[in-house]
């Protein structure tokens, strides 16, 4: 719960949509009244357009 609290805390959130994870924050931030119009999904159902090279 300690990661959930620092994201929902933060001043913008970017998850990944379906993720329980990131519904979870954005739940959180709605009810603290923290969400922010920044706060999206990321690539919004879209592929990726980049490769990881080295991780």
């Amino acid at each position: 719960m300690l990661d959930k609290t620092i994201c929902a805390r933060a001043s913008v959130f970017i998850g990944a949509s379906g993720s329980t994870f990131t519904e979870d924050i954005l739940r959180l931030r709605k009810d603290w009244a923290s969400a922010s119009l920044c706060d999206e999904y990321l690539c919004q159902g879209e592929d990726p357009n980049f490769i990881a090279e080295n991780e």
